[in-house]
This record gives structure tokens, C-alpha cells and sequence, in this order.
């Protein structure tokens, strides 16, 4: 494919690179266009090992066969005595081995290329084959492992160790990777005579089951806590507890369907076989369902049925149309100084998808962002980029249906109130016919008199909905859904959601927001302040058992009592008054006022604070940083090849004002010196590049 057509930024792998040892390596597409190499295969595992001849001892690797046949069929016609040894010339994959008569019975106890032997370089610290580590930037034939190898090195090894692991030792010989485990304990500790990490520590692991997601008429707090505290205080000094896993062995059930989004098939009993239906694009009704069509194939059965709105086969109708996943930028355009518009039309789609366009510095669109997919796309759809006052761009979409479906969890935010605005309706039998009087403001106000008037903002509720008054006015006899609006629940806060569709059923919390949101007067929690027979004073009996008085000043100047008096004394390093200034507003029961689990209340409010906050982007473009403040310059990079009949490359243009230049040999990954290695010439912006550099 020529590079004229393919956008700047294309990468191509090539899985067999000659100019890089036989590696893989992948190319990118510059400007030019030109192809860049921008990565190399660095390590090829299958080079670290090589196949041997298997022997099941040493003598069966130093034996001479008394008799050799061409396969293992022919040994049970040989007469020979017990612990002869044979070889089969040729086995089923074209290898000899070597078969010993033990017992009466053929033993195989040998094999050409029946085992790997690993390369000695891996450990030896140097290469058999070339001069290469690990840690050059070329590719590696062996992988070798080097003193110098501290942050990479070794890559080679370590996925050696890993396949062993995880390949070989499995399954019936998985007791072998413990037994190598041990050899290299036993290794170090022949080598080491101290080795700290290597001492014995027990490890626990502990599962706590979760109380089942149940509201108790009493309020009761997970102990997670007080148990992994008992366990550290409880279990033996050098015992870890490793995991502390939560578990729940509850039962809930899943209110909504399960599909794998493929058209299911059904057994019908008219045609007394498996039916798959089939779509068609233009027809609900589908003629071509044989569940559709009558005995004779002539006409349909039920004119009005349309499997496609029944389940589960609605889960794949539903799902089978497609997204815009990217933009591929066929041509760059030329000419643009502002963002374009890219609109999307055509495919089908149900709702069309948004896409934005960046430019860089040359007028060129550079990217395409997905802002929204869209929905809907059965056919690819068009784009088209107009504005910008640039010509020729041209985009063609990538549409998508993802096989894997994901969640979107969305958490709401909603307990930020501590006090509901809604109120219950109430019949307003005081007058029963309105009066229309002028307010100041030339307005009209409806108004019964001596009657309670609500304005628009009033939250209503009624027969278990909530309500919005049309217009400022009290409420009528009998409640008239015409001057109302209903509210919308996803629109309420949590109080206001609370207390107007809260119902309570039997033995179910009252409608009170003090046991649903507060938890204050919810059972089982009890709040005590001092009694009023409580002692104080100077000469009390028993005489000087109390203190002088029972008022002292606390560190902030305010009045206290004196602790001499109290039992328990309950602070707050909150400063609002939001949180409570009364006794009974500090929840005794429980873990702290604020930590992992809890904060304020069972059903929690968000803790927290709101403020006015401003959201400030600054957008710089280069420019001169003569005053270090964070301006920088343009920096652009351009490929020249180097022949010593070529010595003299121009920078022209590669930036609008250079202040600043570079070079590099990228053969030799070195960076070139200035008037040593290469000259400048600022004026008709060119470099020379001196001979051998």
C-alpha cells in the first residue's frame, strides 16, 4: 500500500524483520511520508533451549543395543534375555529409542530429542553465541543474564522459570514445583548462612461472614472491626494475618434478565423441530418464521405476532445494532486555523453520533475524538467535516458492537439535606371560593382567607406522590390535580424522596426522618445527659466529697462542667451547627462520628462540606520563556539520511523560529557536538555534518 494514502501515526508489525536479527519490529508512519522504526523484538525465549536424547538413568545413556528394529511392533518378536537393550530406528514422529526387556515387559528408556536442555548462557554471565545482553537495545539471541543487568535484565530467565511453573509442573507432577522450591532454599542456605526472609512465619486467613442485607427493628453494627481486633491482640507474635476477606452468604434476588445477546432457538411442536428466527429488515411481521406460516406455507398464522418484542429474543433485537467506535482520517486536509465541525448522518442510526476534530500547528486535523457513539447504526454511516477554513479533509468511521456488555453504575448524591420541604396536603374548608387580589409587584395571587398560602416551590404530597403548586394560593376543599404538577422522584433529595413516597407497612420504621435518615431515635440507641438531682456545690453532705463548683472555663473560654463530675464527656472538632448542638444529636452507640463505616447516621449522610468552587483552564502556545514563566518553545524533529557524498541537511521550516538544535546519530544512538561533529548555519538554516561523526 503506498504511504501517500495511509495517515501519519499507522503502525506496521513486521513479524520477521532481517534488519533486525530476525526479530519482530514495528514501523510507524512519519511525515515525509516516511516509515520509522520505533521498537525491535529484544529477547526470543525459544532460543534459550535446545531438544536432547532422553535416558531414564546412565546406563541406559551408555548402553550398546545387542539388536535394532525398525518399530516398536516388532520387539515382542525377539527372544531375548531380561535387561537387553533395543533400538527402534524410527518411531510414529521419525525418532529412535531405546527399550530395555524388564520383568518380561518393553521399558522405553530412551528417546531422541525426548527432553530440552537450557542454554548455560542464561546463568554463565556470558553469551556462547554473540556478544549481546539483555539490556541492549538490539535484538537478543540468548537472552543472557550480565552483571550489569539490574533493572531489565534477565527477561529471558524469568519467563523460563515462569513456564516451568506454570506449563510444566501442573496437575499430577504439580508437586514438583514444590520440590524445586525447596531445592532452592536449600541452594541459598548452602551459600548463605543467615538468610532473614527465609525464617518460618505462620499466615492466616480469615473470612468473616457478613450479617444478610436485612433491616433489624434494632439498630446493630458490623463487628469486622472488633473481630480483626481481637485476632491481632489474640494471635502469636510472628503469625500474619494475611488476608481478612468480608463473606456473604446471603440470598438476593436479581430482578432482571440474563442473556448472551445470540438469536435463541426454540422448539417448535407444529414443525416438530428447532426453529431459529429469522429478522427481516423491512417487516415486523416475519414471513420468513416458519412459526408464522401456516401448514401449507401459505399466509401467516397470527398477523399481529412479532417475536422480536418477545423475550429472550428481544434481548438480541435490542442489542444488535451497532456504535461508532473511532474515525480513521483518511486525508489530514490542508488550511485549518479553527476547529472544524464533523457531522454524522446516514446508517440508520437512532441517535447519531458526536464527533470533535484537533488540529495542529500546520492547518492539518490530526485526530478525531468520539465524544458519543451514538445508537442505532445498521449500515456505516457518512461524515462530513466542514468550517475550519480548511478544504479536503476526508474520515471514514469504525462502528462497533461489543461483545462484552458492561455496567454503568451511577452513585447519586443525594443525602445533602437534614430537614424535608415536602408537606402533606390538607383539605382547607375555610372558604370555599377564591379571591383574585393584586400584589405590589402588578402580579395576581390567588389566596383563600384565613387560609395558609404556598408558593410554586412547595413540595406537596398526595395519595403517597409529591406535587408542586401551578401558582401561588392555599389548598381547596378537595384536592384538584389541575393545580398541580406532579414531581419527578429522580428530581427530590433523599429527605424529600423519604418523606413524600415513604410508606411504612407492619413492623416497618414510622414516616420519621430521625429513625430512616438520623438513626437518633431509631431502638436500641439511648442518649443520656445529667440528671437534675445530680450533686454540686460547696458544703454538701458528705462534707468536701464534691468539687469547690461544678462550672469550669474549657480551652475555647467557654463555660463547662467540671469533669470531676462527669461520667463521659463527648467533644465534636466541628464547628457548624448543622451537625447537632443538642445531646441527644451525638449517637453514643457505635463506632467514631465520622470513620470507615459510618458518619452521622446508619443510613449515612455524605460527609462533608459544600462550596463555590471555579474550574480555571489556562491554554498557553509556544512561545519565548526569557522570564521562566512556563512559556516553552516549539519542538519538531525532522529525518535526514546520512551519506558521505550528503553532509549539508536543512531545518527550514521544520519550526516557525528555531532558537535551538539537535543531532543526533540514531545508528549509533549518540548525541553529536556542536562545531565538533557538525556546524550550523542560523541564516540559510542548515547543518554540515562532519566526516566520520
Amino acid at each position: 500500500m503506498p504511504l501517500t494514502i495511509v495517515a501519519t501515526g499507522y503502525k506496521y508489525l513486521v513479524q520477521s524483520d532481517s534488519d533486525n536479527n530476525g526479530g519482530w519490529s514495528i514501523y510507524e508512519v512519519v511525515v515525509g511520508p516516511k516509515l520509522q522504526l520505533i521498537q525491535i523484538q529484544k529477547f526470543d525465549t525459544s532460543r534459550l533451549w535446545s531438544y536432547i536424547n532422553w535416558y531414564a538413568d546412565v546406563n541406559a545413556s551408555q548402553a550398546i543395543p545387542h539388536h535394532s528394529v525398525t518399530d516398536s511392533s516388532k520387539l515382542s518378536s525377539l527372544n531375548v534375555e531380561n535387561g537387553t537393550y533395543v533400538k527402534v530406528t524410527s518411531n510414529t514422529n521419525g525418532k529412535f529409542e531405546i527399550y530395555q526387556l524388564t520383568n518380561g515387559f518393553w521399558v522405553r528408556v530412551g528417546l531422541e530429542n525426548g527432553t530440552i536442555e537450557f542454554n548455560k548462557s542464561l546463568w554463565s554471565g556470558h553469551s556462547t553465541q554473540d556478544n549481546i545482553t539483555c539490556d541492549t537495545d538490539i535484538f537478543t539471541t540468548d537472552s543472557i543474564i550480565t552483571t550489569t543487568d539490574v533493572s531489565v535484565g534477565g527477561s529471558g530467565l524469568r519467563n523460563i522459570i515462569r513456564s516451568i511453573n506454570e506449563d510444566l509442573f501442573v496437575d499430577e507432577i504439580l508437586v514438583e514445583r514444590n520440590k524445586l522450591l525447596i531445592m532452592l532454599f536449600n541452594y541459598i542456605l548452602a551459600e548463605q548462612g543467615s538468610v532473614d526472609w527465609l525464617h518460618k512465619t505462620s499466615l492466616i486467613d480469615v473470612e468473616h461472614k457478613v450479617r444478610d442485607l436485612e433491616q433489624y427493628t434494632t439498630y446493630k453494627k458490623d463487628d469486622q472491626n472488633f473481630l480483626l481486633d481481637y485476632l491481632t491482640e489474640a494471635k502469636p507474635y510472628h503469625t500474619k494475618i494475611k488476608e481478612f476477606l468480608l463473606k456473604y452468604n446471603g440470598s438476593d434476588q436479581y430482578n432482571t434478565d440474563v442473556a448472551d445477546f445470540d438469536v435463541p432457538v426454540y422448539f417448535d411442536n407444529t414443525f416438530n423441530k428447532f426453529i431459529s428466527p429469522v429478522l427481516d429488515h423491512k417487516d415486523a411481521v416475519l414471513t420468513s418464521d416458519q412459526s408464522n406460516v401456516d401448514d401449507d406455507g401459505v399466509g401467516l398464522t397470527n398477523p399481529d405476532y412479532n417475536i422480536w418484542k418477545l423475550a429472550p429474543w428481544n434481548n438480541w433485537y435490542n442489542n444488535r445494532t451497532l456504535t461508532i467506535k473511532s474515525a480513521t482520517i483518511v486525508n489530514n486536509g490542508t488550511g485549518y486555523t479553527t476547529t472544524p465541525t464533523i457531522t454524522v448522518t446516514g446508517g440508520g442510526a437512532t441517535t447519531q453520533a458526536l464527533l470533535s476534530a484537533r488540529i495542529n500547528n500546520s492547518g492539518q486535523i490530526i485526530d478525531i475524538v468520539v465524544v458519543d457513539g451514538g445508537t442505532g447504526y445498521t449500515t456505516t454511516p457518512t461524515i462530513t467535516i466542514t468550517g475550519g477554513n480548511g478544504i479536503n479533509a476526508t474520515a471514514i468511521p469504525t462502528l462497533q458492537n461489543p461483545l462484552v456488555r458492561t455496567l454503568n453504575t451511577t452513585i447519586k448524591y443525594d443525602r445533602y439535606e437534614y430537614s424535608t420541604s415536602v408537606i402533606n396536603w390538607v383539605s382547607n374548608s375555610l372558604i370555599a371560593v377564591d379571591s383574585k387580589n393584586k400584589t405590589s409587584d402588578d402580579t395576581t395571587l390567588t389566596i383563600d382567607s384565613l387560609a395558609t398560602v404556598y408558593d410554586t416551590t412547595q413540595l406537596v404530597r398526595y395519595n403517597d406522590l409529591v406535587y408542586k403548586l401551578n401558582e401561588t394560593r392555599a389548598f381547596k376543599p378537595s384536592f384538584d390535580i389541575t393545580d398541580y404538577t406532579k414531581v419527578d422522584s429522580s428530581t427530590l433529595s433523599s429527605v424529600d424522596r423519604i418523606s413524600g413516597y415513604y410508606t411504612p407497612k407492619a413492623n416497618s420504621p414510622g414516616l420519621d426522618l430521625a429513625l430512616l435518615v438520623d438513626g437518633i431515635d431509631y431502638p436500641g440507641v439511648t442518649v443520656r445527659d445529667l440528671d437534675f438531682n445530680d450533686s454540686a456545690g460547696f458544703s454538701v453532705v458528705p462534707f468536701d466529697t464534691e468539687p469547690f463548683d461544678v462550672i469550669e472555663i474549657d480551652d475555647d473560654g467557654s463555660a463547662k462542667y467540671s469533669e470531676g463530675v462527669l461520667d463521659t464527656e463527648y467533644k465534636s472538632s466541628f464547628n457548624n451547627l448543622y451537625l447537632g448542638t443538642r445531646p441527644e444529636d451525638i449517637n453514643t452507640d457505635g463506632g467514631e462520628f465520622v470513620d470507615t463505616y459510618s458518619s452521622h447516621s446508619p443510613e449515612e449522610l455524605i460527609p462533608g462540606s459544600a462550596f463555590d468552587t471555579l474550574s480555571l483552564l489556562v491554554h498557553t502556545r509556544p512561545g519565548f520563556d526569557y522570564q521562566g514563566n512556563g512559556h516553552v518553545f516549539e519542538t519538531k524533529y525532522v529525518l535526514h539520511e546520512y551519506s558521505p557524498a550528503l553532509t549539508t541537511f536543512s531545518f527550514n521550516k521544520v519550526v516557525a523560529h528555531p532558537v535551538s538544535i539537535k543531532v543526533v546519530n540514531t545508528t549509533t544512538r549518540t548525541t553529536l557536538h556542536i562545531d565538533t561533529d557538525y556546524t550550523v548555519d542560523w541564516v540559510s538554516k542548515r547543518i554540515n555534518v562532519i566526516n566520520n561523526a
